[in-house]
């Protein structure tokens, strides 16, 4: 059964720690730099993160990504060495501005 507004709302208010003031739509599904909310209305997203304004939302790329490393491991944390995160944090120093050698990668939320 498919929530509602009023109850995914209801929730969110209930558990969700109150970090961000919310506006009233429910946003369901994304493609590149549009959403769309619970009834189908579509918007520009203009609040998205940071990784959302450089490739959109739902970039086959970054899709096929994410399944292919969904299928290895699906978190490794910092605690640990990790295969993938050390190439990633050498391609990311590679293209950093000159004198930049060290990278923090925070936990998404």
């Amino acid at each position: 059964m498919r929530l509602t507004r009023e109850r995914i709302i209801e929730l969110e208010e209930k558990y969700a720690a109150r970090t961000y003031s919310k506006r009233p739509l429910v946003i369901v599904r994304g493609r590149g730099a549009l959403v769309w909310d619970l009834d189908g209305r579509e918007y520009v997203d203009c609040v998205g993160g940071h990784g959302i304004c450089v490739v959109g939302h739902c970039h086959p790329r970054v899709v096929d990504a994410i399944k292919r490393q969904a299928e290895q491991l699906i978190t490794c944390p910092g605690t640990f060495y990790n295969d993938v995160r050390a190439e990633l944090l050498e391609k990311l120093v590679n293209i950093a501005p000159k004198g930049l050698s060290r990278v923090f990668l925070p936990n998404p939320v």
